[in-house]
């Protein structure tokens, strides 16, 4: 009944050996066919085709020569020499096949089309040369004309009695599986799932394809209620990793920013802001410098100061992680916030249809494969039926191929029929009764009666109109499924259809015709994107996109603390040498180096509060003297702690004068302004500035101060300190003692105030007369800055 390319080579062969190998095929075929025996009895009407089938497909396998591709053209051909005749069933569903020159027909006729109806089928449907449109379509018919075989058509309409007796189910998908079983059938053509059960009843080729399932549910609204979980989003524009590497950057960078600053004498960063004299320890300068760090992160820019090109080189760094990251977050933050509230459906999870109680739709072909515990199914035969019953809340849930998805849900193309007899609860696009009544569903392609009308205007007579843009489909890992594209086909022609087919998806035509017949023709007509609103993907950067960033900012990190330990390195060794050459002295050759470290401005104790002036005089002071040292033949080390030491002794104590001196020239202006207050009260003019006065009394900022003697001005001054005590009489008469006094409040502010100078310039004011305490506290306040700068003409 068939023969193969390079029969001929078998046609030499004696007679006698070609009738013995026949005999010998004869008595395989009786083995196999009485080890599935059991199986064969269940159709008695078939079992003898059946038997001679297997029986003609051992005979080709044993007269097939070893080197034969099965990628073969012209090859399958019957004893005689003639084409081999194959009986192909077509499910007639796009985008997977269809037969345009019968849908042509039946519209010339005026009917309706459809080629698996007996009634309604045209002549047309039973022509293997009309089936060349659809993916699986185009596919089979190429693979017809390269195999040169003559082909059968045969339509869902052309069930058999064994094949009913065989299946009971309502899938026609798989009882086309059950026609290739009982021989009525040798190859169905469709988008046929390859799934377990199917495979224990007939041959697949190999997959043409792979189908990804996806689960839908129907949405039930805007999800635009305002919850705990939103204060939270200002998280998302960046995911957890990238978040904790970002906290960890801070950290680190302000670490090793701290280690090689922190010994620096130019570097405010580590001293107390409330006394500049004192420098932080290491928990408080690390503790500053990660405050430093979070500050510049939350600011956008660097915080802290660089006095070392490896610092600096670190900060660098660092404000580059900085920038790039704010830059980032800023402009996936936006995006965020202009997201519009997104849909929420009847699950959010595959999970919620258990935990709600509820069932999920699916199709009677993988009712085995779906395995949940606890999960109800509802199965149907067709997807429009599962996908009407979850509309009718039959479930919450169901499963459709990414095909279909594209087409029917999101494309809006398709149609079906759902039975609505009540006789008949399946809900499948068939009743159980022929007589029943069947619904139908038109997705797409639905005509108003009034032609000038968009069918969306017309829900009256196109109430499905892109009816399942409603649903969503739920983003959930624990739903991946994944199922492959075969052909069920009898045994003997297996291995020749899946040659081709592997050439073909191989080269890319599979591919080719998906998007022929798919992806071109099926916009979205929803006008939302592909991404699902139920259980979204998120769209935070994630570590991936965040990578550059951290490795360019560590580079120039690890370049900047290479340089710092480098730089240490080479301090070190210098030292090391300068202390063993000279026992701890200098060479008179280096005399220089000692100059600089004496003279340094930073080699004592900061004091940032000193005036440029006396600082000067000091520093110029001791650098003269340094100098002077380093030219007689060199200093040693306990030479130079000891003028250490007094540099710094003398720069606290020009520190301690210059807090002194400011308070107490506050305190001379508020009293010099209240008694001017208080003169201009009593009528009296008011009396010499106790400012001025005081500025005329200081040696070297006026003329020589007089002397009071007893109250009295007296003529000539006796040393360069001012008397403890005046009086003098204005013009216009003599002042009581009460208003020089004053009030018992201001009595109580000068004492207050008199006690505080004191304890911080040593101030008495015992041996002066009681009687007058405010010219007491005066000349006391005048003596003691005669001393203050007496001391330091000194210094």
């Amino acid at each position: 009944m068939g023969s193969l390319r390079g029969f001929g080579g078998v046609r030499g062969l004696s007679s006698g050996v070609s009738v013995g190998l026949l005999a010998c095929v004869c008595l395989v075929g009786a083995v196999e066919g009485a080890r599935r025996g059991r199986r064969v009895m269940e159709h008695p009407s078939r079992q003898a085709e059946v038997h001679t089938e297997r029986i003609t497909a051992h005979l080709l396998q044993a007269l097939t020569p070893k080197d034969t591709s099965y990628k073969c053209s012209g090859c399958l051909k019957n004893p005689d020499g003639s084409p081999l005749n194959v009986r192909i069933m077509y499910i007639d569903v796009w985008p997977a096949t269809q037969n345009k020159a019968a849908k042509d027909a039946a519209e010339a006729l005026g009917r309706e089309y459809s080629c698996d109806d007996p009634d309604l089928a045209v002549p047309e449907c039973f022509v293997a040369e009309n089936w060349d449109s659809g993916w699986v379509g185009e596919l089979a018919h190429n693979i017809v004309q390269s195999l040169q075989i003559n082909v059968t058509a045969m339509t869902r309409a052309n069930f058999s009695e064994a094949g009913y007796n065989a299946y009971k189910g309502v899938s026609s998908y798989t009882r086309c599986v059950w026609e290739v079983r009982v021989g009525h059938v040798d190859v169905c053509v469709g988008d046929f799932w390859e799934t377990e059960p199917r495979r224990e009843v007939a041959s697949f080729t190999s997959a043409m394809d792979s189908d990804i399932l996806k689960l839908g549910t129907l949405s039930v609204g805007l999800d635009d209620k305002f919850k705990a979980g939103n204060l939270l989003r200002i998280f998302d524009p960046f995911d957890r990793m990238v978040w904790l590497l970002n906290v960890i950057m801070v950290f680190v960078s302000a670490f090793l920013i701290w280690l090689v600053e922190e010994k620096t004498p130019f570097n405010t960063d580590y001293f107390c802001q409330l006394d500049p004299e004192v420098h932080l320890n290491q928990p408080q300068g690390l503790g500053k410098s990660i405050w430093l760090g979070l500050m510049a992160y939350v600011s956008g820019g660097a915080a802290h100061q660089g006095t070392t090109w490896p610092g600096r080189l670190i900060i660098l760094g660092f404000g580059w992680f900085i920038y790039i990251s704010v830059s980032s977050y800023t402009a996936n933050l936006a995006s965020f916030m202009m997201t519009p509230p997104k849909e929420i459906g009847l699950i959010t999870y595959y999970a919620d249809i258990i935990k709600k109680g509820g069932a999920l739709c699916v199709l009677e072909a993988i009712e085995d494969m779906v395995e949940s515990p606890g999960l109800t199914l509802e199965t149907f035969d067709d997807y429009i039926p599962a996908i009407e019953g979850m509309y009718d809340r039959r479930c919450l849930a169901t499963i459709v191929g990414k095909n279909e998805w594209r087409l029917m849900v999101r494309g809006g193309i398709g149609s079906g029929t759902v039975c609505i007899d009540e006789a008949d609860t399946r809900g499948n696009s068939a009743c159980a009764d022929p007589d029943g009544e069947t619904r139908p569903v038109q997705i797409g392609g639905c005509r108003c009666s009034d032609l000038a009308l968009n069918p969306a205007d017309c829900p009256e007579d196109c109430p499905d109109h892109l009816k399942y843009c409603s649903m969503l489909e739920v983003q959930d890992t624990d739903f991946q499924y994944y199922m492959n594209f075969a052909l069920p086909v009898a045994t003997h022609l297996e291995k020749y259809l899946s040659a081709w087919i592997l050439y073909a998806r191989q080269g890319g035509t599979t591919q080719r015709l998906r998007q022929k017949y798919i992806e071109q023709v099926s916009p979205n007509m929803c006008g939302d994107d592909e991404a699902s609103n139920a259980g979204e993907e998120s769209q935070s950067l994630d570590l991936g996109s965040m990578a550059g960033t951290f490795v360019i900012s560590g580079t120039f990190m690890l370049f900047g603390v290479v340089w710092f330990y480098v730089e240490k390195y080479l301090k070190d060794r210098k030292a090391r040498l300068e202390d063993g050459n000279g026992e701890g002295k200098l060479e008179k050759g280096g005399s220089a180096d000692g100059v600089n470290r004496l003279s340094s401005p930073r080699s004592g104790p900061r004091s940032p509060g000193r005036s440029p002036h006396i600082r000067g005089q000091a520093e110029t002071k001791f650098g003269n003297r340094a100098t002077e040292i380093a030219a007689s033949g060199g200093v040693s080390n306990a030479q130079y702690a000891e003028l250490s030491d007094k540099i710094s002794k003398q720069q606290r104590m020009l520190m301690k004068q210059d807090k002194q001196l400011a308070l107490m020239m506050t305190l001379l202006t508020e009293m010099s302004e209240r008694q001017q207050a208080k003169d201009i009260e009593a009528s009296n003019p008011p009396p010499i500035s106790m400012i001025g006065r005081f500025t005329s009394f200081v040696p070297g900022m006026g003329e020589t101060p007089p002397a009071f003697t007893n109250g009295r001005r007296s003529s000539t001054s006796t040393n360069n300190h001012i008397p403890t005590s005046h009086t003098s009489t204005p013009a216009n008469g003599p002042r009581d003692k009460a208003s020089r006094a004053g009030t018992p409040a201001h009595k109580d502010k000068l004492k207050s105030a008199t006690s505080e100078s004191a304890q911080l310039g040593d101030l008495t004011v015992g041996s002066h007369s009681s009687a007058d305490p405010i010219s007491a506290f005066f000349g006391s306040i005048s003596r003691e800055a005669s001393n203050v700068l007496g001391q330091r003409g000194s210094v």
